[in-house]
């Protein structure tokens, strides 16, 4: 008799409301049917520390909400994120322990760099899944060393090519190279924990947010050397909106899960920095295609395409992932996740957004049961 367990994974969550519990109230069902859920914690849940010079307005979040986590089910996120040191090495270190006094599993950020990349392992009746993290978006000083804290590092080197070296000002290509030895490290994490599991997750806080379909070539190779070194699926989040599913060699990428449970006043923040600062938030919001906030979505003020959204399910058999499939889900104007029948014409939308996204993979994506069926 094999041994069944169901994985659940999305993007960013950040609860921050008088009621968090009521953020999760219409996905928590699908959540609860889960044996593992996984998510991205994007703030701090803590009162401790001193917002850093450099940030206007970090994400700390009253710790009053952090017990909304665990009500809807998550029992592992990652925390390797941009705004874990927003105020400094105290804050990070009591939203961990907070989490796990939750029984709440953390993995890509620890107090120094090898509790950074040690994995969080799940034992399910026998099944054991093991988490790794990363972050990419790599804000000086936010990179775990030893005896410092902060994430799992992987560093990335960006550099543009004028291809048309008699056109000044044209289009360039540009180039992102990853760090050689952060690469090392994964690969070492991963071959040290490929023994001690029967299915291995990689993780990572990567890729170019609020711009649709694009990838950072740095991504799709980190990519395909994680599965190649032995991970088992990929789980991709930061750009705050869904990027690209690949399968490579029968095992699922997943760029970007998009922002899945989000409280989020960003643009009420960039705004306010316009005032502030001789750095205009409006001009950055202007780049994105950002009109700014919306009044109908007064929690969730991303531009409009963040709110399309994917609950990840994997299903694992005979201690391997023997099917992936996504719920579609829409933000509604309390801010909720709402999942949403693939067939419906919302839900529709988003799937017609997955296979544009995915379309230089040749991914095969089918809709079944109201589902999204990645075809391996």
């Amino acid at each position: 008799m094999t041994n069944k367990v169901v994985l659940c994974a999305v993007g960013d969550i950040h609860p921050d409301r008088e009621n968090p519990d009521e953020l999760f109230d219409l996905v928590r069902p699908i959540l609860k049917e889960a044996d593992i859920n996984f998510a991205h914690l994007e703030g701090m849940y803590t009162e401790k520390g001193t917002l850093q010079i450099h940030r206007v307005g970090g994400e700390r979040v009253h710790p009053r909400n952090l017990p909304s986590i665990k009500n809807a089910g998550f029992n592992i996120v990652s925390f390797a994120g941009n705004h874990n040191m927003d105020y400094g090495n105290e804050s990070l270190l009591d939203t961990i322990e907070r989490l796990r006094e939750k029984e709440i599993a953390v993995c890509g950020a620890g107090k120094d760099l090898d509790e950074a990349r040690k994995p969080a392992i799940l034992d399910i009746r026998g099944t054991r899944v093991g988490f790794l993290g990363r972050l990419a978006i790599l804000i000086p000083g936010y990179q775990a060393e030893v005896g410092k804290p902060g994430s799992a590092p992987l560093r990335v080197t960006t550099l543009y090519e004028q291809l048309e070296k008699d056109h000044p000002g044209t289009q360039p290509r540009i180039h992102t190279l990853p760090n050689d030895e952060d690469v090392q490290d994964i690969i070492e994490d991963i071959k040290k924990l490929r023994p001690q599991v029967d299915v291995l997750v990689w993780s990572c806080h990567w890729g170019v947010h609020f711009v649709p379909k694009v990838l950072a070539d740095y991504q799709i190779k980190i990519g395909h050397m994680v599965i190649d070194a032995g991970a088992d699926l990929i789980l991709g989040h930061h750009p705050h909106l869904l990027h690209a599913v690949e399968v490579y060699k029968g095992k699922v990428i997943l760029y970007s899960m998009g922002t899945f449970a989000f409280d989020s006043q960003l643009g009420h923040r960039l705004e306010e920095k316009s005032k502030t600062s001789n750095k205009d938030g409006r001009a950055l919001m202007k780049r994105y295609g950002w009109e700014g906030r919306d009044p109908e979505y007064p929690t969730f003020d991303l531009p409009a395409i963040c709110r399309k959204n994917i609950i990840v399910k994997c299903f694992i058999d005979g201690n391997k992932i023997r099917k992936v499939t996504l719920v579609t889900a829409l933000v509604n104007k309390k801010g909720q996740p709402e999942p949403l029948s693939a067939r419906s014409e919302s839900g529709n939308e988003i799937v017609k957004l997955l296979e544009e996204s995915s379309k230089d993979f040749n991914t095969r994506l089918s809709v079944e049961d109201d589902e999204v069926l990645v075809m391996t």
